[in-house]
């Protein structure tokens, strides 16, 4: 969608291109700083962060008329994901039972592919039905919506504090953090 609002606003190929690359660079240096993020923050403030952040920066792209500056903010927003979705996986994995940790990559795999596809057919059809400012901000406003709700879940409150991470015993099968067996 950001995409093709640019198209509209006449920003050059070259620039529609650099912005592509910087939400790779973004992603990179966010894989680069997560070991640090795991240290410090907690899995909760992670994921909710990286909602937080979409949340507020993806509407802005309603009143960027330049690429570069389009640029910076998809950098900005792809800077957290890599932190939050490695503390997801790594919290999946190692409360899972050896057992079900093919099914588990199964579920989250199809899930993920579903949701790879079913968010660009989505925003086409946002694009299609609206102009592309306004349906740039109804998909923010979808993701409002998502924010309040991880904001106030239970569940991902229950992820574990920054530097802990979940350990599977063995003989119980319950899952604690480490150091506090």
């Amino acid at each position: 969608m950001i995409i093709v609002l640019a198209n509209e606003r006449g920003v050059p190929s070259g620039e529609i291109g650099v912005m592509a690359a910087m939400l790779g660079a973004g992603g990179i240096l966010g894989s680069l700083v997560a070991p640090y993020l795991h240290r410090g923050v907690s899995a909760f403030r992670l994921v909710v962060g990286v909602f937080w952040a979409l949340t507020v920066l993806t509407p802005l792209a309603v009143f960027v008329h330049n690429g570069y500056v389009m640029g910076v903010l998809f950098a900005a927003v792809a800077f957290l994901p890599p932190a939050a979705n490695t503390a997801i996986a790594a919290y999946q994995l190692l409360s899972t039972p050896d057992h079900l940790r093919g099914r588990l990559g199964g579920v989250v795999g199809v899930t993920g592919g579903l949701a790879a596809a079913a968010g660009p057919a989505l925003g086409g059809w946002l694009v299609e039905a609206l102009p592309a400012g306004f349906a740039v901000l109804a998909c923010s406003g979808g993701i409002a919506v998502v924010t309040v709700v991880a904001t106030f879940s239970r569940s991902l409150r229950g992820l574990p504090s920054g530097g802990s991470v979940p350990v599977l015993e063995e003989a119980s099968g319950q899952v604690v953090e480490e150091g506090k067996k």
